[in-house]
């Protein structure tokens, strides 16, 4: 896995627009107010890119990641759906007391 390489932060913030002081927040109705736990879908129209028949699934195997990328991949995962399985990749994990920085 690679970490994908990202432009300049000063680049991207000279691009943007410039900060607006008269903004005014405003609230707004959610797309689908009558919206149900478990009822699939909202009707926006991105929402089809987040359809079952375009599920892309991939397997991670964390031994064969470098751990900056690994670690990286752990934290910005999106937690609803995403599980990770670690069975049989303990050789990475460390109780407390046994850390490297601990050992004598």
């Amino acid at each position: 896995m690679t970490v994908a390489k990202r432009p300049p932060f000063k680049e991207v913030e000279a691009s943007r627009p410039d900060f607006d002081d008269n903004y005014k927040l405003h609230y707004t109705k959610a797309p689908q107010p009558d919206f149900k736990p478990g009822g699939g879908l909202n009707n926006l129209e991105c929402a089809k890119e987040f359809e079952a028949s375009n599920a892309k699934w991939r397997s991670i195997k964390p031994e064969e990641q470098d751990k900056p990328s690994l670690y990286k991949l752990m934290i910005s995962a999106i937690v609803r759906f995403t599980g990770l399985d670690a069975r049989g990749a303990t050789d990475w994990i460390r109780p407390r007391d046994q850390s490297p920085s601990c050992r004598r």
